[in-house]
């Protein structure tokens, strides 16, 4: 009886431990673009300079940005598009007053239990 039980609650800890090995994923990506995007100054959070650093996916304008396949990380298999499954990246800049700029990072993929996202964020002044 005990393995019984033990057997019909396996899938559900697969899916568990897929879903938290992904959201670690997600954080860790979505850290290291804040850590990225903290180095630089405001004035250099665009898409050009961010192209250049390899931070985005190329040939990008405007405010909303995509980082789903970005070569460097590519071959590391560590971008949002190689490590989680149907994964996505969006870096949304907005201007702020004072030269400062609002960085808002979003990663989203599809789960064993539908679709999941994680946000996170930096605000980068304008005093550097």
């Amino acid at each position: 009886m005990g393995a019984a039980a033990l057997y019909g609650l396996m899938p559900t800890i697969y899916h568990s431990q897929a879903m938290g090995n992904q959201e670690t994923k997600a954080v860790q990506m979505g850290g290291r673009m804040v850590e990225n995007l903290q180095m630089l100054s405001a004035a250099n959070v665009n898409a050009a300079v961010l192209t250049q650093l390899n931070l985005i996916d190329a040939g990008q304008t405007g405010n909303t940005l995509t980082f789903t396949k970005i070569p460097l990380d590519e071959g590391s298999r560590y971008s949002p598009s190689t490590a989680l499954p149907d994964g996505t990246g969006v870096l949304t800049i907005t201007p702020l007053t004072g030269g400062a700029v609002k960085a808002k990072v979003v990663i989203s993929w599809t789960s064993p239990f539908g679709s999941k996202s994680y946000t996170t964020g930096t605000v980068v002044g304008g005093y550097r």
